[in-house]
């Protein structure tokens, strides 16, 4: 990817899930500086997810959240 290309811009991230956070690290590399918020009352849902389906004690920081909040 080459460095720089959104050099200057500064992005405000308010989206949840995966696309958005997606979309905002793809933003990051390329240079953007980017601010990511979240809701105050837990942040965003992906954080709640665990890595296995069904298994609500476990928690990881190895998640969807983890992996699409690079660069942020």
């Amino acid at each position: 990817m080459p460095d720089g290309a959104l050099e200057g811009l500064k992005l405000i991230e308010l989206g949840q899930m995966v696309s958005a956070p997606y979309c905002a690290r793809l933003f990051a590399h390329y240079g953007a500086d980017v601010i990511k918020v979240e809701p105050p009352d837990g942040g965003d849902i992906t954080r709640r997810w665990g890595p296995f389906p069904q298994d609500h004690r476990w928690r990881c920081p190895r998640n969807a959240t983890a992996s699409s909040s690079r660069s942020r």
